[in-house]
Parts: structure tokens; sequence; C-alpha cells
């Protein structure tokens, strides 16, 4: 297994569970672009 950071570490190995972390991380991702800083 290739040594992904401390970024990846809190991914789970299932990969149902990956794949559904993941699509939660781009939603919020997504939502956080959505939003103008301040």
């Amino acid at each position: 297994m290739e040594d992904s950071g401390d970024l990846f570490r809190f991914i789970p190995n299932n990969p149902e569970e990956k794949s559904s972390k993941r699509s939660a991380d781009a939603n919020t991702l997504y939502s956080y672009m959505k939003i103008p800083s301040k």
C-alpha cells in the first residue's frame, strides 16, 4: 500500500465507506467553493 500522506489517513479501507466518504468530502468541498470567503 502506497503512502498517501496524513491527508488520507482518515479514509476507511472499506470500498463502500471510502466511496461514500469521498462523495461527502466532494460535496463539502463544493459547498465551501460556492460560499464566498470573507
